[in-house]
C-alpha cells in the first residue's frame, strides 16, 4: 500500500464517457495510482474495464484532463509522446500476445532488442526474470509449446523487461483454470514485492478473494 511520501504515477479524474449519451460507462470517475500501489479494478464484461485500459495507455482519446499520467495530461501528448509514454507501461494480456513462434528467451528479450538495448544488459535482466518465473528448463521452448499458464508467466516477465513505471495485466487469468490462476496470482504479488506498481484487472472474483485474503493492503475497486 502507498504511503503518503509515494509519488502519483497515474490518476483518472472526473472521466464521464460513453459510446453514445444514453450509454454512458463512466460519469465523474476518479482513479489514482501510486508508485508501490497493488490495485484491483474489478467489474463484469460491459462495465468498461477494456476501455479503461485503452484509455490509460492512450490507444484510446479520452477527455481532456481526464487521464494523466505524472501529472501531465495524455489527451495533450503528441503522437512522440505518447510512444514514449506506452515504454513506460508494462502491458499483460488475456491474450498473452507472445510471438508463437519465437522461443520463450527471445519473447523475453523481444522489447529490447527492437528498441537497440546493450545485449549485456538485455541479457542480465534476461537471466532475472526467467529465474523469476521459474522457467529457465523451459527457455528454447517455442511458446506454442507452452501451456497458457506458462505463456502468462513468459508475458509478465517480458512486461517487466523495460522496468516500466507500473504494470498492468488485464485479465491475465482469463483462459485460465483456477489452479493457474493462483499460480499467476502470486507471481503477481512476487513481483509486486520486488517494488513494482500493479493495476490488476479482473472479472474473477475468486481471483479477487485470494488475492486480498494474501495480500490486505491490495486495494481494490468495482465497476458497476
Amino acid at each position: 500500500m502507498h504511503t503518503k511520501q509515494s509519488w502519483l504515477i497515474a490518476q483518472i479524474k472526473d472521466l464521464s464517457w460513453g459510446y453514445t449519451p444514453e450509454r454512458s460507462l463512466f460519469q465523474g470517475f476518479d482513479l489514482s495510482i501510486r508508485e508501490g500501489d497493488f490495485m484491483i479494478l474489478q467489474g463484469r464484461s460491459g462495465t468498461g474495464k477494456s476501455t479503461l485500459v485503452n484509455m490509460l495507455t492512450g490507444y484510446l482519446s479520452a477527455p481532456a484532463k481526464s487521464i494523466y499520467y505524472r501529472y501531465e495530461d495524455v489527451a495533450k501528448m503528441s503522437a512522440h509522446e505518447l510512444q514514449e509514454y506506452r515504454r513506460q507501461i508494462g502491458i499483460v494480456f488475456q491474450d498473452t500476445k507472445l510471438i508463437s513462434n519465437l522461443s520463450v528467451r527471445d519473447n523475453i528479450m523481444y522489447p529490447l532488442k527492437v528498441y537497440g538495448h546493450d545485449d549485456e544488459d538485455v541479457e542480465r535482466r534476461y537471466k532475472h526474470f526467467i529465474r523469476l518465473i521459474e522457467l529457465e528448463e523451459r527457455a528454447d521452448a517455442l511458446v506454442q509449446e507452452l501451456s497458457w499458464g506458462e505463456r502468462q508467466k513468459v508475458a509478465i516477465a517480458r512486461a517487466l523487461m523495460h522496468n516500466p513505471s507500473f504494470v498492468i495485466a488485464d485479465e491475465p487469468t482469463g483462459n485460465l483454470d483456477d489452479l493457474s490462476s493462483f499460480v499467476i496470482a502470486d507471481l503477481l504479488l512476487a513481483i509486486h514485492e520486488l517494488g513494482n506498481t500493479i493495476l490488476l484487472i479482473t472479472h474473477d472474483q475468486s481471483l479477487v478473494n485470494y488475492l486480498t485474503t494474501k495480500q490486505p493492503t491490495i486495494i481494490s475497486h468495482q465497476l458497476v
